[in-house]
């Protein structure tokens, strides 16, 4: 089978389509036939060695997370999942630019056939992260106030989807031009960060999502409400408890009900999933991805289509 392997940290030409033998589900595991896959900013750390002494990975290794496919053989263990079953799933280990997938039953989610397999693969990282950002993290509730930094970018998009989903008024920063889509996405103020302070304008946040971290992490503490909360995707420098604010940094673990609950929301036409780009699974192409999604300045998200996905039509 065809995979993207990275064989030696670096940059973006160390990722190389290679032919590799087809892996074998262990007992609990689904071997599943890839369609779509998505690309990911943990993408570019991994390539680059960022977290090279703390996984538990050795080079080379098949990078990616998001699976969305079909399951064409089950482990002798697997009872709730059976060949042919639409799937989903944030996998655990990096192997998801691959034809084929092994995946723990534990963290596969349904794929519901009023869902393409290019929406579901943007939900694996991204929808998980946007998820846990709001809810486990930042205890949204109705009726709050919420800002979001990168609401365009492939997480920032669910998380003001999500918001608003759930009763919140949703301001969100983005550059010009991207200011349309924060419109289309729903949010109450759209704020142009290239020609506007976010920080000037406090609207006494109840909860602030931080997608850009640097110095819009620390900027952000001041328009929090007192017993707000910052929710941000970097480490932070200062405590929280001395400016009576509570701060939370995002990590998001795999975890299928939340993936369940966001294909719910897609098949209801709550979310949509904002896709920039789909594609072609070629080396080239997703090297260059991988270098573009380093800069940080996405639009949604970038799909990888592995395997064409027909369309039933229906008379």
């Amino acid at each position: 089978m065809k995979a993207l392997l990275l064989e030696e940290y670096g940059g973006p030409e160390q990722l190389r389509m290679k032919e590799v033998s087809q892996p074998e589900p262990g007992d609990d595991e689904v071997l599943v036939e890839n369609y779509s896959t998505s690309v990911n900013p943990v993408d570019w750390k991994v390539r680059a060695g960022v977290f090279k002494d703390v996984l538990p990975f050795s080079l080379p290794l098949i990078i990616g997370h998001d699976v969305a496919g079909v399951i064409c053989d089950v482990g002798h263990k697997v009872t709730a999942w059976k060949k042919g079953d639409r799937i989903l799933a944030k996998n655990q280990g990096l192997n998801a630019f691959a034809e084929f997938v092994t995946v723990k039953q534990d963290l596969l989610a349904r794929v519901p056939d009023a869902v393409t397999f290019h929406e579901a693969a943007c939900m694996g990282t991204a929808g998980v992260a946007a998820y846990k950002s709001l809810f486990h993290f930042g205890h949204l509730q109705k009726d709050q106030k919420v800002l979001v930094h990168g609401g365009a970018g492939g997480v920032g998009s669910l998380v003001v989807q999500l918001a608003k989903i759930h009763g919140a008024w949703v301001a969100s920063t983005a550059s010009t031009g991207n200011i349309s889509l924060l419109m289309d996405l729903g949010v109450d103020v759209a704020i142009d960060y290239l020609n506007h302070d976010f920080a000037k304008d406090s609207e006494g946040y109840d909860l602030v999502i931080d997608l850009v971290g640097g110095d819009v992490q620390t900027r952000s503490l001041n328009v929090l409400k007192p017993g707000g909360t910052l929710v941000s995707v970097h480490p932070f420098s200062e405590k929280g408890i001395q400016r009576n604010v509570r701060l939370e940094v995002l990590k998001a673990v795999p975890d299928p009900h939340v993936l369940q609950k966001l294909m719910e929301h897609i098949v209801n036409g709550e979310l949509k999933a904002v896709i920039s780009q789909v594609l072609p699974f070629e080396e080239k192409a997703l090297q260059q991805a991988n270098e573009k999604i380093e800069t940080g300045h996405g639009r949604g998200k970038m799909v990888v289509e592995i395997k064409k996905e027909v369309e039933t039509l229906t008379s």
